[in-house]
Protein backbone atom coordinates (compact mmCIF):
# COMPACT_ATOMS: atom_id res chain seq x y z
CA UNK A 1 0.00 0.00 0.00
CA UNK A 2 1.42 3.40 -1.06
CA UNK A 3 0.40 6.73 -0.18
CA UNK A 4 -0.86 5.87 3.43
CA UNK A 5 1.81 6.86 5.46
CA UNK A 6 1.49 8.26 8.78
CA UNK A 7 -2.40 6.90 8.69
CA UNK A 8 -3.81 4.32 11.15
CA UNK A 9 -5.64 1.35 9.97
CA UNK A 10 -6.81 -2.40 11.25
CA UNK A 11 -5.61 -5.30 9.95
CA UNK A 12 -7.55 -8.02 9.98
CA UNK A 13 -8.52 -11.62 8.26
CA UNK A 14 -11.45 -12.69 6.23
CA UNK A 15 -12.06 -15.59 4.33
CA UNK A 16 -11.64 -19.62 4.06
CA UNK A 17 -8.61 -21.24 3.38
CA UNK A 18 -9.12 -23.02 -0.20
CA UNK A 19 -13.16 -22.00 -0.46
CA UNK A 20 -14.82 -19.44 -1.55
CA UNK A 21 -14.15 -15.85 -0.48
CA UNK A 22 -10.64 -16.79 -0.18
CA UNK A 23 -9.20 -15.56 2.31
CA UNK A 24 -7.03 -13.05 2.92
CA UNK A 25 -5.70 -9.51 5.17
CA UNK A 26 -7.21 -6.53 4.89
CA UNK A 27 -6.70 -2.72 6.53
CA UNK A 28 -9.80 -0.66 7.21
CA UNK A 29 -8.74 2.80 6.99
CA UNK A 30 -9.96 5.55 9.19
CA UNK A 31 -11.91 7.00 6.29
CA UNK A 32 -13.90 3.40 6.29
CA UNK A 33 -12.88 1.96 3.05
CA UNK A 34 -11.33 -1.60 3.04
CA UNK A 35 -8.37 -2.27 1.26
CA UNK A 36 -6.88 -5.52 0.40
CA UNK A 37 -3.07 -5.89 1.43
CA UNK A 38 -0.84 -7.87 -0.96
CA UNK A 39 -0.36 -11.96 -0.82
CA UNK A 40 3.55 -12.43 0.09
CA UNK A 41 4.36 -15.16 -2.95
CA UNK A 42 8.06 -14.64 -2.87
CA UNK A 43 11.36 -16.64 -0.44
CA UNK A 44 14.55 -14.43 -0.42
CA UNK A 45 17.49 -16.62 -1.24
CA UNK A 46 21.25 -16.64 -0.45
CA UNK A 47 23.62 -18.91 -2.27
CA UNK A 48 26.82 -19.94 -1.12
CA UNK A 49 29.23 -21.63 -3.49
CA UNK A 50 31.82 -24.07 -0.79
CA UNK A 51 33.89 -26.26 -2.97
CA UNK A 52 37.43 -25.17 -4.35
CA UNK A 53 36.82 -26.73 -7.69
CA UNK A 54 35.25 -25.64 -10.55
CA UNK A 55 33.95 -22.65 -10.84
CA UNK A 56 30.07 -23.10 -11.50
CA UNK A 57 26.51 -22.23 -13.50
CA UNK A 58 23.55 -22.23 -11.25
CA UNK A 59 20.38 -23.18 -13.16
CA UNK A 60 17.01 -22.97 -11.68
CA UNK A 61 14.20 -24.96 -13.44
CA UNK A 62 16.91 -25.42 -16.18
CA UNK A 63 16.82 -21.89 -17.16
CA UNK A 64 20.21 -20.29 -16.25
CA UNK A 65 20.34 -18.26 -12.70
CA UNK A 66 23.77 -17.25 -11.92
CA UNK A 67 27.12 -17.97 -14.00
CA UNK A 68 30.77 -18.10 -13.06
CA UNK A 69 30.12 -18.45 -9.42
CA UNK A 70 33.72 -18.74 -7.73
CA UNK A 71 34.82 -20.85 -4.62
CA UNK A 72 33.69 -18.94 -1.82
CA UNK A 73 31.54 -16.40 -3.41
CA UNK A 74 28.55 -15.65 -1.71
CA UNK A 75 25.34 -13.79 -3.92
CA UNK A 76 23.40 -10.99 -2.43
CA UNK A 77 19.76 -12.08 -1.18
CA UNK A 78 17.74 -12.67 -4.70
CA UNK A 79 14.10 -13.08 -4.26
CA UNK A 80 12.41 -16.89 -5.57
CA UNK A 81 9.12 -17.82 -6.22
CA UNK A 82 7.69 -19.24 -3.23
CA UNK A 83 5.27 -22.49 -2.98
CA UNK A 84 6.88 -23.72 -6.49
CA UNK A 85 9.01 -27.36 -6.68
CA UNK A 86 12.25 -25.65 -7.98
CA UNK A 87 14.61 -27.57 -9.10
CA UNK A 88 18.39 -26.20 -8.69
CA UNK A 89 21.18 -27.82 -10.38
CA UNK A 90 24.96 -27.26 -10.76
CA UNK A 91 26.70 -27.19 -13.85
CA UNK A 92 30.92 -26.58 -14.14
CA UNK A 93 31.00 -23.47 -15.69
CA UNK A 94 31.05 -22.98 -18.73
CA UNK A 95 27.73 -24.37 -19.37
CA UNK A 96 25.43 -24.10 -22.55
CA UNK A 97 22.42 -25.72 -21.69
CA UNK A 98 21.01 -28.20 -18.86
CA UNK A 99 22.65 -31.28 -20.32
CA UNK A 100 25.67 -29.65 -18.44
CA UNK A 101 23.91 -29.95 -14.80
CA UNK A 102 26.11 -32.41 -12.88
CA UNK A 103 23.84 -32.06 -9.59
CA UNK A 104 20.22 -31.29 -9.29
CA UNK A 105 18.82 -30.36 -6.13
CA UNK A 106 14.87 -30.36 -5.27
CA UNK A 107 13.93 -27.05 -3.51
CA UNK A 108 9.90 -25.51 -2.36
CA UNK A 109 10.88 -22.31 0.11
CA UNK A 110 8.16 -20.63 2.03
CA UNK A 111 6.19 -17.26 1.22
CA UNK A 112 7.89 -14.50 3.15
CA UNK A 113 10.98 -16.30 4.59
CA UNK A 114 14.70 -15.71 3.98
CA UNK A 115 16.79 -18.58 3.88
CA UNK A 116 19.95 -17.58 5.91
CA UNK A 117 21.88 -18.81 3.81
CA UNK A 118 20.81 -21.87 1.91
CA UNK A 119 24.87 -23.59 1.28
CA UNK A 120 25.61 -25.16 -2.31
CA UNK A 121 28.13 -27.38 -1.58
CA UNK A 122 29.27 -29.48 -4.28
CA UNK A 123 32.69 -31.51 -5.13
CA UNK A 124 34.59 -33.13 -7.54
CA UNK A 125 35.74 -36.37 -6.44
Amino acid sequence: MTGLAGQAAVVFASGFLGMDPAFGLYAALPNGDVVALPAITDARLQIIHNSPSPTVDIWVNDQPFLTGVDFRTATPFVDVVANTDLNIGIAPSPSTSPADIIYTLPANFWPGKTMLPWLMVWSAT
